[in-house]
């Protein structure tokens, strides 16, 4: 090869690996590139008008000067939440917010020296939007949906701050999150249905969410519902918040027709596992069930289901139920303004201490089936009573039970001439 051959043959190999290195910068085919803070919304902006794309943000920081606007559409995506990282001038601002329909962000960070004072990292404000492989950290709330449809957020990061997601509306999913280190009154993990009323935010999914907050300074809760319609959550977790989950509708809102499946409503360093009460006289919880569900309160009642608002709460069914109980009750029902129709069947509840099912004064339909209450395989020691009656207790069913182990006695208090107690081993004493 001659000398001219060979120089212009490394020139092309050198101008392919310049093109090669620098591909990355440029984002996927046809995107646009938007390389400082000032271009972004422009960017943005000329996507929308042109009928949608892809907005590619490479490795860096951007700060807003108040927020960006994702037009419908267009899809915000970044090099990875690792490399491109997105804050806000403001410290209470929106920082971006998906606004059309068919709008996304994918592949982001978003990062606060400081827990933000308002806002949220991510505000949802059109239907049919999406949201995916999102890390936050120190928001004040990390994406709020507040009153859109159909929206979808998967694979999503958040350290610190004061609360992670607050949803309402019709169709959201909530997937693969996990939520760590929040904490502070008034703050939580999930919020569902706090905009909306008689049961108006439906068939949200929440599946595989995980919340570990801040055990030194609790947050309200892991995950709050205060107004939902089929609700459906899946394989999710809560950890070290004040209570863990918790179904507390207020004026006007209803939760109904929840499930609740191989869900840990509260583990480890929790004040309360599972409250189900309400906020409002007009407020309603029916028709819950739980199945293969976990609770282990640290320090009080595990399951609280009660009326103290006035409302309404019935139907509470738990169905394979695993609760170790640390503190006073692993059940406490309170709710007397109907017949409860709170049903516990084919269950494990053991506990160092207290009782394993507990029936306020007044609390009436209340069965409890097929369960294995008191030493559970060895672990724990018995209770002092598996179940405690206060009085009034009438219409109450306890059949087939496993109440071995028992110290004395394994029933605490009386039940109404409507009642069946009958058939479970270990009962030393009759109604």
């Amino acid at each position: 090869m001659s000398l001219e051959k060979a120089a212009l043959a490394a020139l092309f190999v050198a101008s392919i690996g310049s093109s090669c290195s620098a591909q990355p910068d440029l984002g996927p085919p046809g995107a646009v590139v938007a390389r400082s803070s000032a271009e972004v919304q422009a960017a943005l902006s000329s996507a929308g008008r042109n009928g949608g794309g892809i907005v590619w943000l490479p490795g860096r920081a951007y700060t807003a000067a108040g927020g960006w606007s994702v037009p419908a559409g267009v899809t915000m995506k970044c090099s990875g939440s690792a490399s491109t990282k997105l804050t806000s001038s403001s410290p209470d601002a929106d920082i971006v917010t998906l606004a059309g329909p068919g709008a996304a962000i994918e592949d982001c960070g978003f990062s606060s020296p400081i827990r933000r004072a308002g806002g949220a990292d991510i505000a949802v404000r059109a239907n049919d939007t999406a949201v995916r492989r999102i890390s936050v950290v120190n928001p004040f709330v990390a994406v709020a949906v507040p009153g859109f449809d159909r929206v979808v957020i998967v694979d999503l990061d958040v350290q610190g701050g004061c609360s992670g997601v607050d949803l309402s509306g019709i169709e959201i999913t909530l997937e693969r999150a996990n939520i760590r280190g929040f904490g502070g009154a008034g703050c939580y993990g999930v919020r569902v249905g706090a905009l909306t009323r008689a049961a108006h935010s439906v068939d949200d999914r929440l599946i595989d969410v995980e919340t570990a907050a801040d055990a030194n300074h609790k947050p309200d809760e892991g995950i709050l519902v205060q107004d939902a319609g089929g609700l459906f959550m899946s394989r999710c977790s809560n950890l070290f918040a004040t209570v863990g989950t918790k179904f507390l509708p207020g004026p006007g809102q209803l939760i109904q027709w929840a499930t609740l499946d191989d869900d840990y409503l509260g583990d480890a360093g929790n004040t309360y596992d599972f409250v189900i009460d309400t906020a409002a006289p007009d407020a309603e919880v029916q028709g819950v069930q739980c199945t293969a569900c976990w609770t282990s309160s640290s320090s009080r009642s595990g399951v609280i289901v009660g009326d103290t608002g006035g409302g309404s709460v019935f139907g509470i069914h738990f169905v394979g139920l695993r609760a170790m109980v640390n503190g006073a009750d692993g059940i406490l029902v309170i709710a007397r303004r109907h017949p409860a129709d709170v049903t516990i069947d084919d269950s494990q509840i053991c506990g160092f201490r207290g009782t394993g099912v507990h029936l306020g004064a007044g609390v009436t339909g209340v069965s409890v089936r097929a369960s294995r209450i008191g030493s559970c395989d060895g672990a724990t020691t018995p209770f002092a009573a598996n179940l405690a009656f206060d009085g009034g207790n009438d219409a109450v069913t306890v059949t087939g039970n496993d109440f071995g182990g028992v110290r004395a006695p394994a029933l605490r208090g009386q039940v109404g001439p409507r009642s069946l107690v009958a058939n479970n081993r270990g009962l030393q004493s009759a109604p």
